[in-house]
């Protein structure tokens, strides 16, 4: 089940972690969070993100 974690930080730092994403589904779930939050200073992708939703289903 893809979902979305947002952890703030005492210091006002957020992360936003999307987990169980395909593809570019992760960027598109989490634009409008980033969009919000306003700068993003920093910005890492994951191994799924070359990943279609057909090569993860023969993964499994």
């Amino acid at each position: 089940m893809p979902q979305i974690i947002i952890d703030i930080k005492p210091d006002g730092q957020t992360t936003v972690d999307a987990q169980g994403y395909n593809g570019t589904q992760c960027k598109d779930a989490t634009k409008a969070i980033e969009k919000a939050l306003g700068v993003t200073t920093k910005d890492e992708t994951k191994p799924e993100l070359s990943q279609s939703a057909k090569q993860k289903a023969d993964q499994r």
